[in-house]
């Protein structure tokens, strides 16, 4: 999660959106990241996550912080972000690196979020956003994916 970001962050609006997430939530229906999506047009902000919780949104100073491998919140000026990361279905064990599908079924991609919320104005504001990491490397499935020759 520790590295250079973007974020792009949706119009805000004085009622709060479900940015396209079901009630109940459906972790398996994700909204998916599309800017003809009603919550934009967007503006895009750099951000740095640096270790130790610190966060530079801009030419703000605020802090980051992960929800366990889920999700990452991020707090800058009067701004509050959170979003879920991305994920995927562990491929079936092949004798290569995984982890045990009895203990994890899915993989977060912790360099991606699906849509998240974000609040502003002291929660006066709501509005859908996402982020990318720049990437430095390849992710755990992408290494996986090459490994066993898959798509």
């Amino acid at each position: 999660v520790v590295g250079s970001w973007e974020f792009t962050v949706g119009a805000s609006h004085e009622e709060r959106s479900s940015c396209g997430h079901g009630h109940p939530d459906d972790p398996m229906k994700e909204p998916l990241v599309a800017e003809r999506n009603p919550w934009w047009p967007a503006k895009r902000l750099s951000a740095e996550l640096s270790s130790g919780g610190t966060a530079k949104v801009g030419d703000e100073v605020g802090t980051w912080t992960m929800i366990s491998d889920e999700a990452v919140e991020v707090r800058f000026g009067d701004s509050e972000l959170l979003a879920f990361f991305g994920f995927e279905p562990l491929p079936a064990d092949n004798g290569g690196e995984h982890l045990p599908l009895v203990m994890q079924r899915r993989h977060s991609r912790c360099n991606e979020t699906v849509l998240g919320w974000y609040s502003e104005g002291g929660r006066a504001r709501w509005g859908c956003w996402y982020g990318r990491r720049e990437e430095a490397g390849s992710s755990f499935l992408q290494r996986r994916r090459k490994m066993l020759n898959l798509r």
